[in-house]
């Protein structure tokens, strides 16, 4: 997601402090509120789901420590969209202090090369793609971090009981921006993938391979050496991939299946 929108006439760039000065303000206010919503209990939008990433609390509970980092809002317009208007709120990464391991294996150009001429060559392989859905986004972290959030940022609806110029919230599950949010979602994927019978390849990042069954899992794909129907495989594959993933999003809508 680009980190502002473009203003048609004039070419500049437009944050969010812009745009909710802008014709479109109600929208983009509403979209914030979703995302809060989003990142928090829920409560804001009737009938929705929060996700409890980070909650508001009063400054006095911030850990001696720790130090609490910025936010920075996110905005861009995407047209192909059902709501067009998008917010994401992320963490400034560079202010957090944090000693574990953030690196995370990546599966190179080679590798994918690799996998798309054994998809074309191997005779009756069926090979499946599949969005997951905020995967990277809300995994449990062992110790919560902390950020500011200016006022400015926050909808009349968040703002009742607050009197301050900024807000503390914490943080609970993984953001964009933490640095140990991708590691933290790597070592979940692993953990979910072994259990339904998948292990790292030794030598090959982003690639796993079935214990027992001719499959491999690469990354948000699926192959197998199949001589069953494309249909019949994909209705095998895709809810297990939602399953070992931990994702209800997989589905037909979003993902992509081809056979060779």
């Amino acid at each position: 997601m680009a980190d502002s929108v473009i203003d048609p006439d004039t070419g500049a760039s437009l944050e969010y402090c812009h745009l909710i000065k802008g014709p479109d303000a109600k929208r983009w206010q509403q979209a914030n509120m979703i995302e809060i919503n989003r990142l928090t209990d829920g409560r804001l939008i009737k009938g929705s789901t929060g996700t409890k990433t980070i909650s508001f609390i009063a400054r006095s509970k911030l850990p001696k420590h720790k130090k609490a980092t910025y936010l920075r809002v996110v905005s861009n317009y995407r047209p192909s969209k059902a709501d067009p208007y998008r917010v994401r709120w992320t963490v400034g990464g560079n202010k957090i202090e944090y000693a574990g391991d953030t690196s995370t294996p990546t599966a190179d150009l080679t590798t994918a090369k690799l996998v798309f001429n054994s998809v074309v060559s191997t005779p009756n392989a069926e090979f499946a793609t599949g969005n997951i859905s905020d995967f990277y986004l809300f995994t449990d972290m062992d110790e919560s971090e902390y950020m500011w959030i200016p006022i400015q940022f926050l909808n009349p609806e968040v703002m009742a009981a607050i009197v301050d110029e900024r807000v503390l919230a914490k943080i609970s599950k993984g953001m964009y921006g933490l640095p140990q949010a991708g590691r933290l979602a790597y070592d979940q994927l692993v953990l979910n993938l072994g259990r339904n019978g998948y292990q790292p390849c030794k030598r090959t990042h982003g690639l796993w391979r079935h214990v027992r069954a001719p499959s491999f899992f690469h990354w948000w794909s699926t192959i197998s050496e199949s001589n069953t129907s494309a249909n019949s495989t994909r209705s095998i594959y895709l809810p297990r991939c939602a399953k070992i993933t931990k994702s209800p999003k997989i589905g037909p809508e979003n993902s992509t299946w081809a056979s060779s």
